[in-house]
C-alpha cells in the first residue's frame, strides 16, 4: 500500500482546531465553532483543492484549506481574506501579484479572479469571506 498523500489525509480528516489556535494565536479569534462533517473537494486541472467550512452560524462562513502544487483560478463572490497558515502561495489579482508565506494575508474584492500558485509543497490557509 502506498503512502498517503498530505491532501489525502486533509481530505479524510477535519483539521484540529486546539492545534491551529496554538500553531496561530494571531487567528485565535477567529478559530472558533466546529468544522463541518465533511469537506469541499474541487477537483480541478491541476490538482485536487480540499476545504472544510467552520460552521460559525455567519452567512459565508470561514474555510481552512489546503492547495497542492499548481496553478489555479477561483472566482470571488465575497471580499475574501486569504491568510497562509503553512507553505508558501503566490496570489495574482488584475495582474498584481504578491507572495505570502506564513502568517500573510491577502483581502481580495468580490468580483475577481485570484490566481494562485503553489511551487513545492502544499500550502495550508484560512479564508475569511465578509
Amino acid at each position: 500500500m502506498g503512502q498517503t498523500r498530505p491532501i489525502e489525509e486533509f481530505q479524510m480528516n477535519s483539521p484540529d482546531l486546539g492545534s491551529l489556535k496554538r500553531q496561530h494565536p494571531g487567528l485565535e479569534d477567529k478559530l472558533y465553532g466546529a468544522f463541518a462533517k465533511d469537506p469541499n473537494i474541487y477537483e480541478l486541472d491541476e490538482g485536487t483543492v480540499v476545504s472544510w467550512n467552520l460552521e460559525q452560524g455567519k452567512p459565508k462562513n470561514p474555510t481552512i484549506g489546503m492547495i497542492p502544487p499548481g496553478s489555479y483560478q477561483f472566482p470571488t463572490e465575497y471580499t475574501e481574506i486569504v491568510t497562509v497558515l503553512e507553505g508558501i502561495l503566490v496570489t495574482s489579482v488584475d495582474g498584481n501579484e504578491q507572495m505570502l508565506q506564513k502568517g500573510d494575508s491577502r483581502t481580495i474584492p468580490p468580483e475577481k479572479t485570484l490566481g494562485l500558485e503553489v511551487e513545492e509543497k502544499e500550502v495550508v490557509y484560512f479564508c475569511e469571506y465578509q
